[in-house]
């Protein structure tokens, strides 16, 4: 089953529509997207209802980037990380006080806070076997590039 990205982002208040659909538009612009990078709903779509309920941390207001791509992550190296992280490092920079969180859309269980030091130690990993352990067909090649992660 194919595994999508899902970069979550917890505020502590609720941006005004006018400024949502400005930093939706931001978003696409800084980072070189177009609206069918997104799923139906577009960038930055708020969680609601039930949704809520599958968040990694209670309380806050929940936002989720909403980008139609592959996940990339020890055992899953597909998605565009390096992409995630400028997205992260973006939304740090136009939404103070943000906290991101990161993992795929299979299960709620994947989703961890998507601060500086782990997207450091992505981008590490990432550099160090890119797509390799994912595409190669050496079982035993891919058990030991995903051994550089620790």
């Amino acid at each position: 089953m194919p595994a999508g990205v899902k970069i979550l982002i917890r505020l502590t208040d609720r941006p005004s529509k006018s400024g949502l659909d400005d930093l939706r538009e931001k978003l696409r612009q800084d980072l070189g997207l177009e609206q069918d990078d997104f799923y139906v709903d577009g960038a930055l779509a708020e969680v609601t209802g039930e949704d809520l309920l599958h968040m990694p941390v209670s309380g806050g207001i929940w936002f989720e980037v909403n980008l139609w791509r592959s996940y990339y992550g020890v055992g899953y190296e597909r998605g565009d990380i390096e992409l995630f992280v400028r997205c992260a490092e973006w939304l740090e920079q136009h939404l103070y006080g943000c906290e991101i969180f990161y993992g795929h859309d299979v299960d709620d269980k994947s989703i961890e806070l998507f601060d500086q030091v782990v997207r450091e130690k992505y981008t590490a990993y990432y550099r160090k076997v890119g797509s390799e352990p994912y595409d190669t067909k050496d079982a035993k090649r891919a058990e030991e590039l995903r051994a550089l992660w620790e």
